[in-house]
């Protein structure tokens, strides 16, 4: 299966990840086990499985949604929960002209989790130093640049070039992509985009394609300067990106995570895939999140942050000494205990203990490494609100190398951190390899 995910990897094509994250007793040996759908084809551990036909199902529901789904199947043997991510075409952003709008946009649009690439024809326009946030600039002909470009419906194509004529050479060769980027816009004036609208229905542009068109570029905000044009065109941008209408995009965080999970496994190294699947109440991060804990600590992705985020970790940390086996149940009471609290459901049959939380030092601040020479300051609880989150924490599924964790904040530790949030996460916690 991994060998099919590498693939789609590197062709950006895609497809949906299914995982048995929730079993009753008897199937608890399912946990972790997975499916791969792409181009309507099944790879993984769960095809041959009684799960297979079900899951596959499942998977091809979700592959037509926007976001991971959680979804109980029932089987003869018992219930299992599937939690199924869709990988859709990373949200990116295809910059034509470098020039003075281009790199306040630019650098917005990094904030808003875009892939971008720039282009343009002038050298002193078209450099890394220009655009430290652009994945990929290049110096050369508008046409041609764009004859070598992979546009589809997760690209959103922004024309800013120097002048009229480079502007509609671009905007027939983005026009004449099948299928269509999801969003193009085109500075101008008034004047300038009714000669430019008109030139392309007399080429044989259909109208209806031309009308898509956002030009003039930008939502009416009264924008002068070009940094104010640069905030009206990236709000244009998620106004787009977020309607009722928009293509289905992933993250290109998603993408970044399943990158690093693939080179850790190639080079038979460790890690803990921590996901959110179930969420209740006022939490930082919702179903999909997820976040990625290497043995030394050091995390890629985020599931919010502050005390959720370091208990997460907490429990991520023990996994890396937790034997690989399957069907281990964890002792301890019944898990209604920790659904009581928050009315989220439990299933059937589990069981829990109480989380301990080795390796937390209250009301000290942990420095991180987060990514090449970047570090995070991760704040540890304090003692007082550590002790309720020891209360209210439970592993209620634990098989091995994989644990199914509760993480319960309520009003009492929400305000001993100073936050707002107050709810129940649910995190599947995955050794990898």
């Amino acid at each position: 299966m991994y060998q099919e995910l590498r693939q789609a990897l590197a062709d950006r094509k895609e497809f949906v990840l299914a995982t048995v994250v929730e079993a009753g007793e008897e199937l608890r040996g399912w946990m972790g086990q997975k499916l791969f759908l792409i181009n309507d084809c099944v790879h993984g551990d769960l095809v041959n499985s009684p799960l297979g036909p079900a899951v596959a199902d499942l998977a091809r529901q979700t592959l037509r949604q926007q976001g991971a789904q959680l979804q109980e199947i029932v089987t003869e043997a018992g219930t299992v929960g599937i939690f199924a991510e869709p990988f859709h075409p990373a949200a990116r952003l295809l910059v034509l002209g470098g020039g003075h709008i281009a790199r306040p946009l630019v650098a917005i649009a990094a904030l808003l989790d875009y892939q971008i690439t720039v282009i343009d024809d002038r050298p002193e326009f078209a450099g890394r130093i220009r655009f430290p946030q652009a994945q990929t600039v290049i110096c050369d002909d508008f046409v041609q640049a764009l004859q070598k470009e992979q546009i589809d419906t997760g690209t959103s194509v922004v024309i800013v070039t120097r002048g009229h004529r480079h502007d509609l050479d671009c905007l027939k060769q983005v026009l004449q992509r099948t299928p269509g980027p999801e969003y193009v816009g085109m500075i101008g004036s008034r004047h300038r985009v009714k000669m430019v609208r008109d030139f392309l229905i007399d080429e044989g542009f259909p109208a209806n394609l031309v009308d898509r068109v956002h030009m003039p570029i930008g939502l009416t905000i009264g924008a002068e300067t070009p940094e104010e044009i640069a905030v009206s065109i990236a709000a244009q941008l998620v106004e787009a990106r977020r309607g009722q209408s928009a293509p289905l995009v992933s993250t290109s965080e998603q993408w970044n995570q399943l990158a690093e999970i693939l080179d850790c496994i190639d080079r038979g190294r460790s890690l803990v895939a921590a996901t959110v699947i179930r969420t209740v109440g006022s939490t930082p991060r919702k179903a999909g999140a997820k976040m990625l804990v290497l043995p030394d600590g050091s995390l890629l992705g985020t599931v919010g942050g502050g005390c959720f985020e370091a208990a997460v970790r907490s429990e991520a940390l023990m996994l890396f000494d937790a034997p690989h086996t399957s069907g281990v149940i964890m002792p301890g009471g019944p898990p209604e205990r920790a659904a009581s609290a928050s009315g989220a459901p439990m299933p059937n049959g589990a069981r829990h203990t109480p989380s301990p939380h080795p390796g937390l030092r209250p009301g000290l601040a942990l420095r991180i490494p987060f990514g090449p020479g970047v570090a995070r300051v991760l704040h540890i609880l304090s003692g007082r609100a550590l002790a309720r989150m020891r209360r209210k924490n439970a592993e209620y599924m634990c098989t091995g190398a994989v644990k199914l964790h509760r993480v319960s904040m309520d009003a009492g530790v929400a305000d001993d951190e100073g936050m707002a949030c107050g709810g129940v996460m649910d995190v599947f916690l995955e050794r990898l390899p």
